[in-house]
């Protein structure tokens, strides 16, 4: 008979800690957000941080780690995420677990769990179909089958074998890199991380790609990458100029490359050069230095010409001949409807009531420019 039992903490004690991190390291379907010094990062974002171990005949064999957000009442939240996880190599005792994590939440009075276990399909459809059984439904905004497509490049090789593996256009621009003097360093202070955050900020502002703000960003540098362990960021520079950079995290087996920014500066100090090739072969190293095998590009597809605005990255990201691949996106399960539907309601209601007054400001607007003709 299989003995099961799970656990839900709110902090690990050292011993705990060192036995998660062991199995985080080891288990094919784990992810850097799993790991456990992002408890910090979630703690540092206001989100109440639970650990959830479970564990089949005394031996660890699922881990999650989700950060609460607080709404409203006092001890009620309105979702638990578990960013690309839990992680969990056995799929019948995995949809235990999440069986357990469902009910435990809910008596907890959270909205709704939302996971992204890291699966990469074939081998994930036995999963999706467990998370549809489950209740869980698709959260992918952009894929409605809630799969994502990504890049997978080999760096279990030397410097000379991984480069000959690039196309010869990428292999040319890293070598430029080096004969032009760009030092590519990792960044351990807060002024590197500062001219990192500055530019990718500039970057999300001017693609219109959304926010990031000092509070994603320099809780993540400090629990996690300043270390350089479980992340680095790496920072390009031509003597005193500041040129780019790239975040990157790992698991026990895949490096990720996270974000990406080159300045202006760069395209004009050194017209000739494309400095993304420089950058994300460090990074290969990095993690090939820390147990990698491959680098997950984040986000790739061979189709250039149907990938819209996203076209030109992933045409460079085509120079490092990736393999593509599918994986599980986002799932989520509302097991609180009425805590979900208030929070949905808090949410929508602001955009709601300027939906009126920008219809009467057009109004306002048509009316005097016809007195104005007339």
């Amino acid at each position: 008979m299989v003995e099961r039992t799970i656990q839900f903490d709110d902090c690990l004690g050292v011993e705990a800690r060192k036995e998660w991190d062991v199995y985080w390291a080891a288990s094919a379907h784990s992810a850097p957000r799993q790991n456990a010094s992002y408890g910090d990062v979630e703690s540092s974002n206001n989100r109440r941080a639970v650990y959830v171990t479970g564990r089949k005949n005394g031996e660890l064999a699922f881990l999650g780690l989700y950060g609460l957000t607080p709404f409203l009442w006092r001890n009620t939240y309105s979702e638990a995420v578990c960013l690309r996880g839990p992680v969990f190599d056995d799929i019948e005792f995995g949809k235990w677990c999440l069986a357990e994590v469902l009910k435990f939440f809910s008596n907890k009075r959270v909205g709704q769990v939302r996971i992204g276990p890291r699966w990469i399909f074939p081998e994930a459809e036995e999963v999706e179909s467990m998370l549809f059984d489950l209740g869980f439904k698709v959260f992918e905004r952009h894929n409605p089958l809630g799969r994502r497509s990504t890049g997978l490049v080999s760096i279990d090789r030397d410097d000379e074998q991984l480069l000959a593996s690039f196309s010869g256009y990428t292999r040319r621009q890293v070598r430029l890199a080096h004969r032009l003097g760009i030092k590519i360093i990792e960044a351990t202070s807060e002024q590197q991380a500062e001219e990192f955050f500055v530019n990718i900020k500039k970057m999300y502002n001017k693609k219109a790609l959304g926010s990031i703000s000092r509070r994603d960003f320099f809780p993540v540098f400090d629990q996690v990458l300043k270390n350089r362990q479980v992340g680095v960021l790496l920072n390009a520079y031509s003597d005193s100029a500041y040129l780019g950079g790239l975040y990157l995290t790992r698991d026990g087996h895949a490096v990720y490359a996270y974000q990406l920014v080159v300045t202006d500066q760069a395209n004009q100090k050194h017209p000739t050069l494309r400095l993304a090739p420089a950058l994300f072969f460090h990074g290969m190293r990095w993690g090939r230095e820390h147990g990698c095998s491959v680098m997950d590009l984040e986000g790739y597809s061979a189709d250039i010409k149907g990938a819209g605005q996203l076209a030109l990255v992933y045409l460079y990201k085509q120079g490092f001949r990736p393999s593509e691949v599918k994986s599980l996106g986002q799932y989520v399960a509302v097991i609180r409807p009425t805590i979900w539907s208030i929070y949905k309601l808090g949410r929508t209601w602001p955009a709601l009531m300027q939906k009126p007054r920008r219809a009467i400001a057009r109004l306002k607007a048509f009316y005097k420019k016809m007195r104005t003709v007339g």
